[in-house]
């Protein structure tokens, strides 16, 4: 979008500022009344079934904050047309209310599990964020999140949902962190953390979206092995980076696989953002019993000679040898997941095997993990780096023995 086309946001924004200041310079400013019960509220509904098959392209996720549920018609619309918005498996909208979301999901025919976080002084009505799906939404509940705004004394709640896609059982976390001017960057982090600490037992793959109000919130998330599928994406709330798709346990899919979309319809003063993801294939490998992974056509058990080499860590194909970009998720050969840095710690030796050269290597049996769970990282491998010495009998191809590290 040109700026000129953003001035009309800008004024609204400058708008929006005066509103929110106003009770302050006259001396005192109207809070918000929380739903301080951490089950509830909690609406769903829908029930139709989905009227169309999952795509082979992957699964679309859009987030979308539609300003105070104002314009929801507009939203309708904009969802609807043709492009990269329509047919999401995944909506997750901000700024909701019971109505707003109720009429989206009537004209898109989909299911929805709705949490209000507060009556927002603003307008009045519940303040939420909803998940909506064409396919079922089961287990849904509310994510109470830690920290009130300074003034409004408004306290956020994300919702959680298991969307149960042909594919299989996807977590969604729908998420609204708080505003810059309510909450310092640590609270936003410690908002995120909120969301790992409901994540921690679930082990199968998780999509985080939504309006973070920063990027310090996404962040944090790629600490915990996320991977922040719309870094790059930009400029979309005016000129700031607030609405992200994470992604665990999921892959790109690709070469442009997020983005913004301009929001013709001043349905808000955000656009709307979407990502295309599929589920991680370990590209000619196989998940062995006891947390081992052995190249097909290995058998579970067998000797290797890398049995007693140390853990296996992935790196892309073609890439200088450095350290591994944490939760960076491989899409395809030579190509970069979006947002990654090539940031690099510091240089280490190792033995970097292509995959043909560890099939064959690795194919009379199975490497077995040196963590109790396997890594995440083998799933998506088109080549891996060995850190631990070389077994016996074993020659290095290239460098000399690499440290070993955890």
């Amino acid at each position: 979008m040109s700026p000129w086309r953003r001035l009309p946001r800008v004024r609204d924004l400058a708008s929006r500022v005066a509103l929110a200041t106003l009770p302050l310079v006259l001396g005192g400013c109207a809070t918000a009344r929380n739903y301080s019960d951490p089950a509830g509220p909690l609406l769903t509904g829908g029930g139709a079934p989905p009227a169309r098959s999952e795509s082979a392209a992957g699964i679309r996720v859009v987030t979308f904050n539609v300003k105070f549920a104002q314009h929801v018609d507009r939203a309708v619309a904009l969802l609807s047309r043709p492009g990269p918005l329509r047919d999401a498996d995944v909506l997750v909208l901000q700024e909701m209310d019971e109505p707003g979301t109720e009429q989206v999901a009537r004209a898109l025919r989909l299911n929805f599990a709705y949490v209000p976080s507060a009556v927002h002084p603003a307008t009045g009505r519940d303040f939420g964020v909803a998940v909506l799906s064409p396919w079922p939404v089961e287990e849904a509940r509310k994510v109470p999140l830690p920290h009130q705004h300074r003034f409004r004394k408004l306290r956020r709640a994300a919702v959680a949902a298991t969307v149960e896609l042909p594919s299989g059982p996807l977590r969604i976390y729908g998420l609204h962190l708080e505003s810059p001017a309510g909450l310092g960057g640590g609270g936003r982090r410690d908002q995120a953390r909120a969301i790992l600490a409901d994540a921690a037992d679930w082990s199968g793959p998780i999509v985080v979206a939504g309006d973070f109000n920063g990027r310090g919130g996404a962040q944090e998330l790629t600490k915990a092995g996320f991977v922040w599928v719309t870094e790059q994406v930009r400029n979309t709330a005016m000129i700031f980076d607030f609405d992200h798709v994470l992604a665990r346990d999921l892959c790109t899919a690709g070469e442009r696989a997020a983005a913004s979309a301009e929001d013709a319809t001043d349905a808000s003063d955000h656009d709307p953002v979407w990502a295309v993801l599929r589920p991680c294939e370990a590209q000619g490998m196989v998940l062995c019993p006891a947390q081992e992974f052995c190249a097909r056509g290995g058998e579970p058990g067998a000797a290797s000679p890398f049995a007693r080499g140390g853990a296996l860590t992935r790196i892309r194909p073609g890439r200088k040898l450095g350290r591994p970009m944490r939760g960076d998720l491989v899409r395809g050969r030579d190509e970069r997941p979006a947002g990654a840095h090539a940031r690099h710690g510091a240089r280490r030796s190792r033995l970097a095997l292509s995959l043909p050269l560890a099939a064959a290597l690795l194919a009379p049996g199975c490497v077995r993990s040196r963590s109790s769970e396997p890594p995440r990282d083998l799933r998506t491998a088109f080549a891996y780096e060995v850190t631990g010495p070389p077994s016996p009998g074993v020659r290095p191809l290239a460098g000399r023995r690499g440290q070993r590290h955890g």
